[in-house]
């Protein structure tokens, strides 16, 4: 007695509005946060007069 299995992909939710604003708020988020980083290591990096 063999119990047949599925092993088909589970459905996912179609993504909504919300979830692609969220997706790009942490991508420019992140872009941002980045380019902050950046900008400290370069002023600290030029020398001092």
């Amino acid at each position: 007695m063999v119990a047949e299995m599925d092993f088909s992909s589970p459905e996912t939710p179609e993504s909504t509005v919300m979830d692609n604003v969220l997706h790009y708020e942490l991508f420019f988020g992140a872009i941002f946060q980045l380019t902050r980083i950046l900008a400290i290591i370069l002023l600290i990096s030029k020398p001092i007069r």
